[in-house]
């Protein structure tokens, strides 16, 4: 349950932003979105169905900004789930706590996001231009999700809570939920 609400509630945001990102401040480079949801998912992993249900709801997070950024498929899909499964990995060794740990999340998830995109467009044989102004945009983006992550943390984790199935137990064992 709580991975279905984080995927829809993910969906949802991509839509939204990706329907006003030209009107809000940061037309040149957007926050990276779909590698926040990702990064949660993977850390949270451990709490409901493990790394592969992580890795599903990655995936159809990635296949959504596929869609709507009009990239080929499977190129945010193969990243999400990339960025899961190495924050899976490393979730048993990272304790966020703090807008710093957080933010911190944020931009490594976005720089590695941009690391795995720019690897599979290489390996398709796309002409990539490197150069300051490529990488510029990779770091005002990985800024951006930074902020964007200091408060979507807070956000998911009471989105957790809510839908949690150890909440859903006490709720039965106190007459509130059948």
């Amino acid at each position: 349950m709580r991975t279905l609400a984080i995927t829809a509630l993910a969906c949802l945001t991509l839509v939204l932003q990706s329907a006003l990102w030209r009107y809000l401040p940061f037309e040149l480079a957007a926050p990276d979105m779909w590698a926040l949801f990702a990064v949660y998912l993977g850390l949270h992993a451990a709490t409901e169905g493990g790394a592969p249900v992580a890795g599903l709801a990655a995936l159809i997070i990635g296949l959504n900004q596929d869609v709507l950024a009009g990239a080929p498929t499977g190129l945010f899909g193969f990243s999400a789930v990339a960025i899961a499964m190495v924050a899976a990995l490393l979730s048993k060794h990272l304790l966020l706590r703090g807008r710093v740990a957080i933010g911190g999340t944020g931009m490594t998830a976005s720089l590695l996001g941009a690391l795995f995109v720019l690897g599979l467009l290489g390996a398709e044989g796309a002409e990539l231009r490197p150069g300051l102004s490529l990488v510029a945009v990779i770091v005002v983006q990985a800024f951006m999700t930074a902020l964007a992550a200091v408060p979507l943390f807070p956000l998911l984790r009471r989105v957790e809570a809510r839908t949690s199935r150890q909440r859903a137990r006490d709720l039965s064992r106190e007459g509130l939920l059948r």
